[in-house]
């Protein structure tokens, strides 16, 4: 799409995921492990999204002789919009009904949704059925599931609810609305806990809006965002990892550590008070990283590398046919994106914003796409 639409256009990689660690083909992941190297010897930028996806290439890009590719590829956090940042989501009391919350919009058939929130649903019900049998004042569980398509909300809903096998759950599978973001803060504030489901996108974006809105999340450790607390904020790190939730062995076994986990945080008021004061406290660091620290730096790093490496095409403007600017981005599936001039994308479907010039960069989020915007 450079060659033939935008030949003076600097050529920028984004990385968002990594193709052995998805459950396609072994011939596609070599397909697109292929391609992805390819257009990395094209890229005048290479930028991968965490420490985990760039760790992953830093070790592939070894491969290429004579290029300094290792110069040229930065690790970038996404940063969070100051309306998330400045949600004051309440810590309500653990009594009646309690609703726990998950995302799933990787699911795209209803086999999809059965392996992403199997434990989850075994879990909760486990958890639902000791919970009412032992405390006076829990009368049963909500479990809001948001994200999954409108084709398999019912047959989702149906099979989570049977496999859940409690009388004492209540689950509603959702679709995204149209304003997405509002929709999520509602969710955040109207919920108990955020239960991080597996099979997201692999940085965990959503994950890292929870944790930024100060809402109590419970998540596996196997994600960009995981890496990046572990980091940075140990402590409440070790609060909210379930070692073993993410991974494909022995459902039932992790399903009973999780239902251990979130017994301890609900087993009652004060308890949960705690895990909601560690959520907060979590929220105050990530603010400054994004404000002044970590995500902030990595952004600035970014910046820098723009106006080092590409300033002057990043300056230019290609026009149409009716004379407008044209400023197309286009990312596939391994991540890649190239335009000219201001680079915007937008994949509204699913929570994406990215905007880049040289003068000013803002990331809401950013996920993998298939389709060109402009």
């Amino acid at each position: 799409m450079q060659e033939s639409y935008f030949p003076d256009a600097s050529f920028v990689l984004f990385l968002t995921n990594i193709p052995e660690d998805t459950d396609m083909k072994p011939s596609d992941i070599a397909k697109l492990e292929h391609d992805i190297l390819k257009n990395a010897r094209s890229s005048e930028l290479i930028v991968s999204i965490g420490r985990r996806i760039h760790e992953h290439y830093t070790n592939r890009f070894r491969a290429f002789r004579g290029m300094d590719l290792l110069r040229d590829h930065l690790q970038f956090i996404p940063r969070v919009d100051d309306e998330i940042l400045n949600t004051n989501v309440p810590c309500p009391f653990v009594k009646e009904k309690i609703e726990i919350l998950s995302f799933d919009f990787a699911a795209k058939s209803l086999s999809d949704c059965a392996k992403n929130s199997q434990v989850a649903a075994l879990a909760i019900g486990q958890l639902a059925n000791d919970a009412v049998a032992t405390s006076k004042s829990v009368k049963g569980f909500k479990w809001k599931i948001r994200g999954l398509p409108v084709e398999i909300l019912g047959e989702c809903q149906e099979l989570l609810r049977h496999t859940t096998d409690s009388f004492h759950v209540s689950v509603k599978a959702l679709p995204f609305t149209r304003d997405i973001m509002s929709t999520i803060l509602v969710d955040f504030k109207q919920c108990h806990l955020h239960l991080v489901t597996p099979e997201q996108d692999q940085f965990g974006m959503i994950t890292l809006l929870s944790a930024a809105a100060g809402v109590p999340t419970i998540m596996p450790p196997y994600s960009g965002i995981a890496d990046y607390l572990e980091e940075d904020m140990i402590d409440q790190y070790n609060m909210i990892i379930v070692e073993g939730l993410g991974m494909h062995y022995d459902p039932g076994k992790i399903a009973g550590k999780l239902k251990e986990k979130i017994s301890h945080i609900l087993e009652n008021q004060i308890s949960y008070e705690t895990f909601c004061n560690n959520a907060k406290t979590m929220q105050n660091i990530l603010t400054m990283s994004v404000r002044e620290e970590h995500i902030a730096k990595s952004h600035e790093h970014l910046l820098k590398k723009f106006n080092e490496e590409v300033p002057t095409k990043l300056q230019e403007r290609r026009f149409t046919k009716d004379g407008k600017v044209a400023t197309g981005i286009h990312v596939n599936k391994s991540g890649t994106a190239g335009g000219t001039g201001d680079i915007s994308l937008t994949e509204t479907s699913k929570l994406c914003e990215i905007f880049i010039s040289s003068r000013k960069y803002q990331a809401s989020c950013l996920m993998q796409a298939d389709r060109k915007v402009f």
